[in-house]
């Protein structure tokens, strides 16, 4: 596993517990399925090093045992992003684009301010076309 992929997990963690009990406490919920346990592990340690750095969480010994507790509740933390102008008007394009097609004129996105509601939308969008494909056994 990679320290992003032991991000993934965390952020997954994060958004149902306040905290992160030591690895023996949670390792086995967090990582149900292991090829390398202890570079797991060292995985699962970096990227909560990471989210510290980033002040997402903290840590603290009790003990004998280290936990690491958000520092606000999860739905309130937040990232800025910087999106290029040919990014942003590819973005624009596309949620604009699947708007005019269902008549939804709600959800148009201006490229000059690509917000949280367009990333959002353009998720939404994303969801409904993963759902939607067919998988090679349904093709028959």
């Amino acid at each position: 596993m990679t320290v992003i992929e032991a991000c993934e997990k965390l952020y997954n963690w994060f958004s149902k517990h306040d905290y992160f009990q030591n690895l023996n406490a949670h390792f086995k919920e967090l990582c149900p399925v292991s090829e390398s346990l202890e570079a797991d592990k060292a995985a699962i340690l970096a990227g909560l090093n990471n989210l510290e750095k980033l002040e997402m969480i903290s840590s603290q010994k009790v003990g004998e045992q280290t936990f690491w507790v958000l520092k606000r509740p999860y739905s309130s933390i937040e990232q800025n992003v910087s999106i290029s102008a040919p990014i942003a008007n590819l973005i624009s394009q596309f949620i604009n684009s699947f708007c005019n097609a269902t008549n939804n004129s709600e959800n148009l996105c201006d490229p000059s301010n690509i917000g949280e509601k367009d990333i959002s939308f353009l998720l939404f969008m994303l969801n409904g076309a993963i759902k939607n494909q067919k998988k090679p056994e349904d093709e028959s």
